[in-house]
């Protein structure tokens, strides 16, 4: 019965130590996470907000069928463009990296500090 909303230390127990268990095992499953540094980490005070910081902070990684329609117009040719990519999928195959999306990293929040 965890709310999202619920403050970390007054309602659910997660002092300043747990705070720092709870973003590295979120690193461990979004490894493509920011890192949170002390000063950052004591302002945040509910996973939404936790959730919120980690989404506003990776960087803005273009849409798949927007980079190929940019290329074809650039060089002439018309060619069709791909799907977009799906949440979960990888954004590159340059990178390997996953796309995060706001419900999982949510998702892994509530299940750490569940655990």
């Amino acid at each position: 019965m965890i709310d999202t909303g619920m403050d970390l230390e007054a309602d659910l127990g997660v002092d300043s130590i747990k705070r720092v268990q709870v973003l590295g095992a979120l690193r461990e499953r979004f490894p493509q996470a920011p890192t949170v540094g002390p000063e950052q980490l004591a302002e945040l005070r509910t996973l939404d907000q936790i959730t919120e910081y980690v989404a506003a902070s990776l960087p803005a990684t273009p849409d798949a069928a927007s980079t190929a329609a940019a290329t074809a117009t650039s060089a002439g040719t018309a060619t069709p463009a791909p799907a977009a990519p799906v949440a979960g999928a990888p954004t590159s195959p340059a990178t390997g990296g996953v796309a995060l999306d706001r419900d999982a990293v949510r998702s892994a929040l509530v299940d750490v500090v569940a655990e």
